[in-house]
């Protein structure tokens, strides 16, 4: 991977190469609300947030459903070692008045919790946590999002911690443990 400098920024990076993998082999076929009657489509990953179908390529579609948004919203280093908190914001569309479109956000998030497990790092260099994983299709009895539905993923993985090297040439170790 290209400028890979083991960031929150990377395991975003990293985790939208792994989701997207996930999500299409075998592939989670959902309704696409911009060709209803037309065949269903695998949820597009997005690295940070779902960008804006106005904002998107001209040569592909920019789908708003399904997708996945990918981000690494908290993060908190100690000098040794440092965590980061990944939510993935899923979003799905079905208009059948059954409201059972759920059902896609959650096998969505199963099938990406249990590939979390499966794997336990991304990129070789994320580590996944031992906490728990969250995942939670969004019901809120107050809001009608009808025809979408809503998901979240939140995990939490290790990251490195930024700075100098303490055992590199401009910071010897020995001045480093004398602090």
């Amino acid at each position: 991977m290209e400028g890979f400098g083991f960031t929150p920024l990377d395991l975003e990076r990293a985790l939208v190469q792994d989701v997207t993998s996930w999500v299409n082999n075998p592939p989670i076929l959902c309704r696409n609300p911009y060709d209803p009657t037309g065949p269903h489509i695998p949820p597009t990953v997005y690295q940070g947030r779902i960008p804006s179908v106005q904002a998107g390529p001209t040569t592909t579609p920019t789908y708003k459903a399904p997708s996945i948004a990918i981000g690494c919203t908290s993060m908190h280093y100690k000098r040794e070692k440092g965590e980061g908190t990944v939510c993935l914001a899923i979003l799905t569309w079905d208009d059948d008045l059954s409201r059972n479109g759920y059902a896609d956000v959650s096998n969505i998030i199963n099938r990406i919790i249990e590939r979390l497990f499966e794997k336990r790092s991304i990129a070789d260099s994320f580590i996944l946590l031992d906490d728990a994983v969250h995942g939670e299709v969004i019901f809120d009895p107050s809001v009608d999002f009808f025809g979408y539905f809503l998901g979240s993923i939140e995990a939490k993985f290790g990251l490195f911690t930024p700075g100098v090297d303490p055992g590199g040439p401009y910071f010897p170790a020995e001045d480093y443990l004398a602090q």
